[in-house]
């Protein structure tokens, strides 16, 4: 004989078998490797294979020069400097973060990651703010940070990188403080952290470039920023190769 259930009952199992789905889909994100686990010190970028007409970052080391950098890259001097505003090639600063505009995806440029996801997908993402970047990303074996690091005033508006629906908002996860996570397909997910505050909460659908939040210092911050990550099939992968060169 079948097992027979009321009404009532019938809709907390079903509400139930949401919440966990929901759950589990959250822990699997936040829990694969190196999530979280991020510092506030400068960084290095070494990456994955960059896609053409992309860009990633490049934190200025003691001793280097514009010429060295555009060598490493492959990228022609004066296009470092414009996308930097660098009126004086010869006035770059040790810890200074540069944008490297990215012509070719050369892998002997750039080591290349065997377990890097790519994206097949078509969304195309928006930079969740405008402001300086105060690290950049970073995944090696001497230490890692997952995304990106946006330094605005606190309360600045932080929208959303692309269409989609808001799986979690909350505070339960070490180190993120405030934190968004916005589903964007099967493939695609964008994390927004330390915010202030929530304009956006989770079961949201909401457009490309709607406001979902402010910027804060809250979680593992010493100062107001959003933390930004791009997560492809639940592995960090660099925003910086899927967000325009402008902001």
């Amino acid at each position: 004989m079948e097992p027979k259930f009321t009404c009532e009952e019938l809709l907390f199992i079903k509400k139930a078998t949401v919440f966990l789905s929901s759950y589990l889909f959250i822990l699997l994100i936040l829990a694969s490797p190196g999530c979280a686990r991020y510092t506030d010190q400068p960084t290095d970028f070494t990456g994955v294979v960059p896609i053409e007409g992309k860009t990633t970052t490049h934190t200025v080391k003691a001793g280097e020069t514009l010429w060295r950098i555009s060598t490493k890259y492959g990228v022609p001097l004066e296009k470092i400097a414009g996308v930097n505003g660098l009126s004086d090639p010869t006035k770059i600063k040790e810890g200074m973060i540069l944008i490297i505009p990215l012509k070719y995806s050369d892998e002997n440029l750039i080591s290349k990651k065997s377990d890097t996801p790519t994206f097949t997908g078509d969304v195309k993402l928006l930079w969740p703010l405008k402001g300086a970047l105060s690290q950049g990303f970073k995944d090696e074996a001497s230490g890692r940070h997952d995304g990106i690091d946006i330094k605005a005033d606190e309360g600045t508006y932080i929208k959303s990188a692309a269409a989609g629906k808001v799986v979690y908002s909350g505070d339960q996860f070490q180190g993120y403080g405030n934190l968004l996570i916005i589903e964007h397909s099967e493939e695609l997910s964008t994390i927004y952290a330390h915010c202030k505050s929530f304009l956006v909460y989770e079961g949201d659908e909401v457009p490309a470039g709607h406001i979902i939040a402010s910027v804060g210092a809250t979680g593992n911050a010493t100062a107001p920023h959003l933390h930004f990550e791009v997560r492809l099939k639940n592995t960090a992968v660099d925003p910086m190769l899927y967000l325009p060169i402008k902001q």
